[in-house]
C-alpha cells in the first residue's frame, strides 16, 4: 500500500491514524498505583521497524483527538508501532518520577527493547524522568531519539508566569492565528474546537475523579510543570526539540534569546553546551505557523514527518560513519 503524502495537501488530509488497540492498566509504583491509559497505532505499511515510538501528552491534553493524529504520523513515519500514553496518580501529590517509573514498568511488561520517546508540554518533561531511570537502570533498552515538542521543565517558572502564559497563549494567541490562516486551512476551525473541547472534559473529568482534593492537586500539577528539570542535561540519545515561534509557556527566547535567527548548525551546538551535554546530537526546529503551545495539535503531518526524519537521519549519518572507519 503507498503511503499518504506528508505535505499541505489534500490527500494527507484524507489519511485516517490506524488505530489496534487501546485501554487502562494499573502498576504498583513505590506504594502509589499508576494509571496508564494508552492508545497503539499500527503503520500501513507491510514493514515494519522493531522500534516503539511512545508519546508521553501533556497535562489536561492527553485523551485529544487531535493527538491521535501525531501518535499515528510517528509510527507511520517510522514505518513502526506507536503509542499515546497519558498516565495518572491519585491524591494530591504531584509525583513525576513515579509516573515515570509506571511508563518503565508498561516498557518491561511489552518486553520492548528499542524505543523512541516523544513528549510535548508536561509530556516532555515526564519523557526525560523515564530516560533517565531506564539509562540508569535499565542499559539494554536501546533509547533511539527524544522528540520534545513545547516541552515543560527546562527552565524556572513560578505559578504565576505559567498561568499567565497558558492563558495568553490559548485564549488570545492561538484564536488569533486561526482566524489569520481560516481561509487557506478551514480545518483549523473544527482542529482548534476538537482540542478546547477535549481539554475542558479531561479537565472536567478529573475534577470528577479527584472531588475535594481536585484544588490541591492543581495547584500542586501546576507547581511541578513549572519546575525546571535536571535531568536533561542526562540524556544521551539524539534529540529533535520543537518550539513554536510564538508560544510563551516554553519559550524559545527563555532558553537562548535570538535562537530563532541563528543556523541549525549553531543552535545545535548552543543546545548542547548549555542544555544537553550528552547526547550526540540536538536538532532544534522554531516553527513560525502557528507557532503556538497547542502546535502538536494543529501540525501533527508536520510534526511528525520532520521530527522522525532527523532522528532516522542521524542514525544513518551515524551509521555511514561507522561503516567508513571499518
Amino acid at each position: 500500500m503507498e503511503k499518504p503524502k506528508t505535505t499541505d495537501g489534500v490527500a494527507e488530509e484524507k489519511w485516517k491514524p490506524n488505530k489496534t488497540g487501546e485501554g487502562v492498566d494499573t502498576y504498583p509504583v513505590d506504594g502509589k498505583e499508576v494509571e496508564i491509559t494508552w492508545k497503539e497505532f499500527t503503520p500501513t505499511g507491510e514493514k515494519q521497524s522493531d522500534e516503539t515510538i511512545i508519546f508521553l501528552t501533556g497535562w489536561s491534553a492527553g485523551g485529544a483527538k487531535t493527538l491521535e493524529r501525531l501518535s499515528g504520523r510517528f509510527g507511520e513515519n517510522a514505518n513502526c508501532i506507536s503509542m499515546q500514553v497519558r498516565t495518572r496518580t491519585e491524591g494530591t501529590e504531584y509525583d513525576l518520577m513515579a509516573e515515570a517509573r509506571g511508563v518503565r514498568e508498561m516498557i518491561l511488561r511489552r518486553g520492548l527493547k528499542k524505543v523512541i520517546f516523544a513528549g510535548h508540554s508536561e509530556g516532555g518533561t515526564k519523557a526525560v524522568d523515564l530516560i533517565s531511570v531506564l539509562q540508569n537502570e535499565n542499559p539494554d533498552i536501546a533509547i533511539r531519539g527524544l522528540i520534545l515538542m513545547d516541552p515543560a521543565g527546562m527552565y524556572e517558572q513560578t505559578s504565576g508566569e505559567l498561568v499567565t502564559a497558558f492563558v495568553k497563549d490559548a485564549m488570545v494567541q492561538t484564536p488569533r492565528s486561526i482566524a489569520q490562516n481560516i481561509f487557506n486551512n478551514p480545518s483549523l476551525v473544527i482542529k482548534g474546537l476538537q482540542a478546547s473541547s477535549d481539554i475542558i472534559f479531561s479537565v472536567l473529568r478529573e475534577a470528577g475523579r479527584s472531588g475535594t482534593d481536585y484544588l490541591a492537586k492543581l495547584k500542586a500539577q501546576i507547581q511541578g510543570i513549572g519546575e525546571k528539570n535536571n535531568h536533561y542535561a542526562d540524556v544521551r540519545c539524539p534529540i529533535v526539540l520543537m518550539q513554536g515561534a510564538d508560544d510563551p509557556v516554553s519559550s524559545h527566547e527563555r532558553l537562548i534569546p535570538g535562537a530563532d535567527q541563528k543556523s541549525l548548525f549553531e543552535r545545535r551546538e548552543l543546545l548542547k553546551e548549555t542544555f544537553f551535554p550528552n547526547s550526540p546530537r540536538v536538532d532544534w526546529v522554531i516553527p513560525k505557523k502557528l507557532g503556538h503551545h497547542g502546535l502538536p495539535h494543529f501540525r501533527a503531518d508536520q510534526v511528525g514527518r520532520v521530527s522522525v526524519e532527523l532522528i532516522n537521519r542521524y542514525w544513518q549519518e551515524a551509521e555511514t560513519a561507522t561503516s567508513a572507519k571499518e
